[in-house]
């Protein structure tokens, strides 16, 4: 049920929208391939808790995957100091359409995370960020700059699989911390070192919510990136 709120929701305000109009349709196409993937995943005789873990880390790697594509191709079209909109807002629908598959995943089986208010948090946050700076021109290099950072999530979402069939994750995990401290702590830390640095700049360039999404936005997430990579380290050093 919902689902089908959601999705009629989101359908009902972007279907006919000229840049977020692959939105609803990524997400319509989501959930498809979520359900019929659980019918492949549950002729192993796996467990209700085993089956929702695997789908979600499969669409999750993939779409990582995607991701990681997706922004390495805007990056090398960033023209003027900007990436060309319509590109940029296809695959922004894309983002979104993942965003709100995972988060009604996290609502409706909360009993799989130990603290899903992160992961929700994380979700709202970079869905109100593309909304606020969907008509953005200025510095909108940005956003293939953050969401290239889902590349650490292939290796989370393939540790997961390892994890629900007792395959060794060694390397896997490995790779994950890797990934993960260039993606997320390096090179994100880089982005907000540029943001403020511009600040002023775009305090010219771009109305007040959209100079708060950069200048507030990306640092907030910056500060949930250092606290998972906490406890990655944390983690780490018990092992």
């Amino acid at each position: 049920m919902l689902r089908l709120l959601v999705l009629a929701a989101i359908a009902g305000a972007f279907w006919t929208d000229e840049k977020l109009f692959t939105w609803p349709r990524a997400l319509l196409a989501t959930y498809v391939a979520d359900d019929a993937l659980r019918v492949v995943v549950q002729e192993g005789r796996r467990s209700d808790r085993s089956v929702s873990v695997c789908c979600n880390s499969i669409l999750s790697a993939t779409h990582a995957t995607w991701a990681s594509v997706a922004s390495v191709y805007l990056l090398l079209h960033v023209h003027a100091d900007h990436v060309p909109t319509e590109p940029l807002a296809r695959t922004a629908s894309v983002f979104l359409a993942y965003l709100s598959w995972d988060l009604t995943h996290l609502l409706t089986e909360p009993r799989f995370l130990r603290v899903p208010w992160k992961y929700v948090l994380h979700h709202l946050a970079y869905i109100g960020l593309v909304l606020v700076n969907r008509d953005t021109v200025e510095f909108n290099y940005v956003f293939p700059l953050l969401y290239v950072q889902d590349l650490s999530s292939v290796f989370l979402n393939l540790r997961r699989i390892c994890h629900e069939f007792g395959w060794d994750d060694t390397y896997v995990s490995l790779t994950f911390v890797v990934t993960f401290f260039l993606m997320r702590v390096v090179l994100h830390g880089a982005v907000v070192v540029h943001v403020l640095a511009n600040s002023r700049l775009l305090g010219q360039t771009v109305p007040i919510g959209v100079w708060s999404a950069y200048v507030l936005g990306v640092p907030v997430m910056y500060g949930l990136n250092l606290v998972w990579w906490s406890h990655i380290v944390r983690h780490a050093r018990a092992r």
